[in-house]
């Protein structure tokens, strides 16, 4: 077959077609990703907090390891079999070199660290995020496997309301009643013992009625259902939008798609406000907040783009402003009151970030290490601070602490530097030289047939027989939302 190649001055793309056993092991390294990935999200969070209301035969850092080792396999698998097939044609991220960056800052902050394996376990970690999206970005070479997935994200948020649902009206109020039934057998069997910090944290979790569905707090599970919402309104705005376009062309077949769009745009808006009801079950400030200051800024992004990105330096100016300002004024209440205006949580918050900074000042550049802060957090802790915490609750004040500032500059790259990009697409400017490598190919609906397939089944697996095996689980005994997840992967992706 005869190579199309196109040169640009940054670098050139290729149009060959992948060989078949290439483009198999591909989707099967996708297969594998993605259903690690939704494992992930219904498990655990960091690899140094255990767990308060499950006992499992593995710890939260074994596990972490274990699903972060097959994210750094796959990636490695990726290159070998590409460069093998000479198809090591990398797709530019903007995020590779900020991560390899942020790489080299945790590697040298391991050596300084008191506790060099929770430094490097937590940095194997940490690191695992950015290493799966970056392979993802090179498997997603189609539109359909881009919303494959964009679904595969909705139908976990529905299965993650369930599991909302399902604490909000009846687990939280069963596990109460044991408890207090026989508070020592229940808390051995935990492994808890009475009497401990661990006592105290297990109960302030138990009665707060935290609505947490799979995770351990329902700000983390808001975060995630926030993210799987807005996925669900790209999903929309593509679908209803396509469904305008086929409405302009009077044929038969526009006509058919005008009535196959339509159908997938319900779908998906049905789906989505599934997620929006767990986002509300949970009561996250945090997460209902962002939705309700975000959803008017991205309409007003969407309606006025290209007002917006002809006056951008200015609007950056002002974020920046802003930002600085709000931290400013913060600060100064804060030491004029020893605490943030604000309920109870916001003075622990003060506290835990008072704290911070003196870390911060032992270690400037590098900081602690990964896994440190709680070690660290002792010496610098404030007397009337009532607990002892592995984390600030604050990503800024977490990485200052742990990976300094060289960490903090790298993540922060990582994440800004690709918002400039994504506006070309959108039609906010002309598209800059040098996009090429990142525009997907147009496939024909139910392209991926087998993939969908395959996915389906590693899943449903997942969530039915390797989760349950991880949470000490018997796999004849699943609780509601175990069955809730297989039922919603195998109905609503296919559906979709």
């Amino acid at each position: 077959m005869r190579q199309k190649k196109t040169h640009n001055k940054k670098h050139s793309t290729h149009s060959t077609v992948k060989p078949v056993w290439l483009n198999a092991a591909e989707q099967g390294l996708l297969v594998v990703l993605l259903a690690a990935a939704a494992l992930r999200v219904t498990f655990i969070e960091a690899p140094h907090v255990e767990p308060p209301m499950q006992a499992a035969p593995l710890s939260n850092e074994t596990i972490s390891l274990l699903m972060s080792y097959v994210f750094w396999a796959a990636l490695a698998a990726w290159l070998l079999l590409a460069a093998v097939a000479g198809r090591l044609r990398w797709r530019r991220t903007w995020i590779a070199g900020p991560a390899a960056l942020f790489c080299a800052v945790g590697l040298a902050g391991v050596f300084f660290a008191s506790d060099k394996r929770a430094a490097l376990t937590d940095w194997a970690v940490l690191l695992s995020g950015p290493i799966a999206g970056i392979l993802a970005i090179q498997l997603f070479d189609t539109r359909e496997k881009v919303r494959l997935f964009l679904w595969l994200l909705l139908a976990v948020a529905a299965a993650t309301t369930v599991a909302c649902y399902d604490k909000m009206t009846a687990s939280s109020e069963m596990l109460i009643v044991q408890y207090e039934s026989d508070p020592e057998t229940f808390l051995e069997a935990l492994g808890i013992e009475p009497g401990s910090m661990s006592h105290w944290h297990y109960e302030h979790r138990l009665y707060s009625r935290d609505v947490s569905g799979f995770l351990t707090t329902s700000n983390s599970t808001g975060s995630f259902l926030l993210l799987a919402a807005f996925a669900g309104a790209g999903l929309c705005v593509e679908a209803f939008g396509a469904k305008r376009a086929a409405d302009k062309d009077k044929s038969a077949a526009a006509k058919t798609k005008s009535q196959e769009t339509l159908a997938a745009g319900v779908c998906t808006a049905l789906v989505t406000a599934i997620a929006l009801a767990g986002l509300l079950m949970t009561q996250s400030k945090g997460a209902i907040g962002a939705l309700l200051v975000f959803a008017p800024i991205l309409t007003v992004c969407l309606l006025f783009g290209k007002t917006l990105w002809a006056r951008r330096r200015g609007i950056v100016a002002g974020l920046v402003i802003f930002a600085l300002a709000a931290a400013a004024a913060m600060t100064v209440y804060g030491i004029g009151h020893g605490r943030l205006p604000g309920g109870n949580s916001m003075l622990v918050r003060w506290q835990y970030w008072v704290a911070s900074v003196e870390m911060f000042r032992e270690s400037p550049l590098l900081g602690v290490g990964g896994g440190n802060y709680a070690a660290h957090y002792l010496t610098h802790k404030i007397p009337a601070a009532p607990e002892t915490i592995g984390d600030p609750h604050n990503w800024i004040f977490s990485l200052l602490c742990t990976y300094g500032l060289l960490g903090l500059a790298a993540m922060a790259f990582a994440l800004l530097r690709p918002l400039g990009r994504l506006f070309a697409p959108l039609g906010w400017a002309a598209p800059a030289a040098g996009l090429g490598d990142l525009h997907l190919v147009n496939t024909p609906p139910y392209n991926e047939r087998r993939l969908w397939l395959a996915l389906l089944g590693a899943v449903s697996a997942a969530m039915l027989l390797i989760r349950p095996g991880l949470l000490h689980l018997p796999v004849q005994d699943h609780s509601a939302a175990e069955w809730a997840a297989a039922f919603l992967l195998l109905i609503v992706i296919p559906a979709a």
